[in-house]
């Protein structure tokens, strides 16, 4: 489900542990010209924003999907060893922690995806969040400078004219 490094010009970093639940949507976004990196896990991630920070000039547009629940992650550290004590609420969180902790720019990450902290994120969930997990991803969007939005995976009718509407496309 990767994409080749010439053809990001609009390109979505999206990670989801269940992928066959987006696949209609990755479908979709191909046809509409978009290039799909996805991961399953914050290793493949990882990856794919390197790809996308070593070719940020290539790239005309680019949105980062976060899906909230990542059942497997307890803890963001195991990953990002500078990033201490990331617990995930058993990995009902792992996607906003991650956006919190890692994605957006603090002293405790040092910065790891600087070249990136401009790039508009969508966090993907099946549930709603909560009233305080809404206020804190506010919160992020002020802190950080970048779009943030939420999607429940319920209600989306169309993610191509969601990300569109994040991008300005």
């Amino acid at each position: 489900m990767g994409a080749d490094q010439q053809g990001l010009e609009k390109a979505i970093v999206w990670l989801e542990d269940m992928p066959e639940e987006i696949q209609d949507h990755i479908s979709k976004l191909k046809r509409e010209g978009f290039s799909i990196l996805a991961a399953q896990d914050f290793v493949q991630l990882d990856e794919h924003l390197k790809t996308v920070m070593s070719n940020r000039a290539k790239i005309a547009a680019c949105v980062i999907i976060l899906d909230i629940m990542l059942e497997t992650v307890s803890n963001l550290s195991a990953y990002y060893p500078s990033v201490r004590n990331a617990r995930t609420v058993g990995g009902y969180a792992a996607g906003l922690i991650f956006l919190e902790r890692v994605l957006t720019p603090n002293e405790e990450n040092r910065h790891i995806y600087r070249a990136v902290s401009d790039v508009p994120v969508i966090l993907y969930s099946k549930r709603t969040l909560t009233a305080e997990e809404k206020s804190r991803v506010e919160a992020l969007e002020k802190q950080s400078g970048r779009p943030i939005r939420l999607a429940e995976k319920a209600t989306l009718k169309s993610m191509r004219t969601f990300i569109s509407d994040v991008l300005g496309i």
